[in-house]
């Protein structure tokens, strides 16, 4: 066991909140593998954070409302962090400069919960994919502008896991309900019946 996980008092849950989209079209992390998650660390006294930066315009509260983690910060005292509005740190990784949100280095325990998908441009989504939400806001459209084919856009993600791999604690891959077809958000539910996780994001995608 990481000996942060005693240590530590505070948690971020970084699920994947890719819009506002409803529950039953598998396109966000499954609100039931966060409450698990959430139950999990309030039972050991921490304080947690949940959060992500969803893409485009979208309002957040649409997305947190959409996705059930309105209700479960209704019911659990957790605090809802919108990594678009969140300060970050300015970084670099083999010469890529990065923006990653701040959240990441508050917190000494970090989740990375990823939603089992297709994807149009890198063709599986994972727990190495689910970490670009920890870059903030409208900034992740400029760089799918910057690096707009999938080997480029690869390197990139690459250089986001090296500046963040060695803050991530665990990370689980919500497959129970996964998507088919023309990920990531329309695509079709497929009942994969998969929940899988790993201290090690390579082997978890592998």
């Amino acid at each position: 066991r990481d000996p942060k996980f005693s240590r530590s008092k505070r948690v971020l849950i970084k699920p994947n909140l890719l819009g506002a989209f409803p529950i039953e079209r598998a396109v966000t992390t499954h609100p039931l593998v966060v409450e698990a998650l959430i139950k999990y660390f309030l039972a050991r006294k921490k304080e947690v954070w949940v959060g992500d930066s969803p893409g485009g315009t979208v309002s957040v509260s649409k997305v947190w409302n959409s996705s059930g983690l309105q209700d479960l910060a209704d019911r659990y005292p957790i605090r809802l962090i919108n990594l678009s509005k969140h300060p970050f740190k300015e970084m670099k990784f083999n010469g890529i400069p990065l923006k990653i949100s701040d959240a990441l280095f508050q917190c000494g325990i970090v989740i990375n919960v990823a939603k089992y998908k297709t994807h149009s441009l890198t063709a599986f989504t994972g727990a190495l994919k689910n970490l670009y939400g920890l870059v903030p806001g409208m900034v992740k459209s400029e760089y799918h502008r910057m690096y707009p084919d999938t080997r480029s856009f690869a390197e990139l993600l690459l250089a986001v896991y090296g500046v963040c791999r060695s803050k991530i604690s665990y990370s689980i891959i919500d497959g129970i309900i996964g998507m088919d077809g023309a990920g990531p958000s329309g695509g079709k539910p497929q009942n994969f019946g998969l929940l899988m996780g790993s201290s090690s994001i390579p082997a978890l995608d592998t």
